[in-house]
């Protein structure tokens, strides 16, 4: 299937809004109501299936209460929708005469989702496509080339491809620093992908109605001649989490999160401390090692069986 070229396309609008080109007007009239419900389920939160936290999506979907956002963020959100805006404007002015712009920043509703996607576009034999804008820092794009578009961006253009029954999506990502200009990739669509968004809606449901229980640091052993060393790794899911401290306790304390190295030693008569800070965690790390070692044993049986 034939497939829009909207790096050609955003380079002639750029080209044309340097030259001072009277094209150009921000369609602002379609961002007026991009106030966020975040009582309900969204296209964009099909990310929470994969390898994100769900106690999340639980206190989002409550309205708990949240970290102050600081202004950079809010900085960076509001370049984001700003680089869209002319992402959109530059696209529609360097499209090829074949492809025609269906709809900007169009709402959709279905499957238990709501959301809104960029942009629609049609071809002259009936192709149709959703785009999805992403602004990334510009030392994403190294893993962008390397490894292609972020699977969870491309969960959730699927997501609007199973709503809407469009043929095919693109992502298509912009530097906010500029370096690395815009990418392109496409997004496939078939009934096997319509009946896994149906599967993870399902999730979704089951997330937002059922709290669940907060994340834990990760316990590493490493067997010494003398007492063995027990290491400590905090999630880094609750180091991006808007409401760690607030309306979750998250993995470890702040203070704690921030530790490396040992933090407890094991020997025969069992665990201690390393340090006397970490005093506090030994139940957390007697825990964690008692699960460590049962799966350890399940696996080495399991193994033995085949043997």
């Amino acid at each position: 299937m034939k497939q829009p070229n909207l790096v050609k396309a955003f380079k002639r609008g750029l080209k044309a809004y340097q030259n001072g080109s009277k094209a150009f007007t921000l369609i602002m009239d379609k961002t007026a109501d991009k106030a966020r419900n975040n009582s309900v389920l969204h296209v964009s939160d099909l990310k929470y299936t994969m390898d994100l936290c769900p106690r999340q999506l639980f206190l989002k979907l409550h309205n708990a209460e949240k970290q102050d956002i600081e202004y950079n963020r809010k900085l960076m959100f509001s370049q984001g929708d700003v680089n869209h805006l002319l992402a959109a404007q530059f696209i529609k002015y360097g499209l090829d005469d074949y492809w025609t712009i269906t709809g900007i920043e169009e709402s959709v509703k279905g499957l238990g989702l709501i959301g809104r996607y960029d942009m629609s576009i049609r071809g002259k034999q009936g192709e149709t496509y959703i785009v999805d804008f992403k602004s990334s820092r510009g030392g994403n794009f190294k893993y962008l080339d390397n490894r292609g578009a972020s699977e969870r961006d491309v969960l959730q253009v699927q997501g609007y491809l199973a709503i809407t029954g469009y043929d095919a999506g693109i992502l298509f990502y912009i530097d906010r620093e500029g370096q690395n200009g815009v990418r392109q990739f496409a997004v496939n669509y078939n009934s096997l992908i319509y009946d896994d968004i149906r599967t993870r809606v399902e999730e979704l449901q089951i997330h937002a109605t059922n709290k669940a229980k907060t994340l834990e640091p990760s316990l590493k052993v490493r067997e010494n001649k003398g007492d063995n060393s027990i290491y400590l790794k905090s999630d880094w899911r609750c180091g991006y989490c808007d409401y760690y401290g607030v309306s979750c306790e998250g993995d470890m304390s702040a203070e704690m999160r921030e530790i490396s190295g040992i933090v407890a030693k094991q020997n025969e008569e069992g665990i201690y401390a390393y340090k006397e800070k970490y005093e506090t965690l030994l139940p957390l790390i007697r825990r964690l090692y008692n699960e460590w070692t049962t799966l350890i044993t399940i696996r080495w049986t399991k193994n033995k069986r085949w043997d």
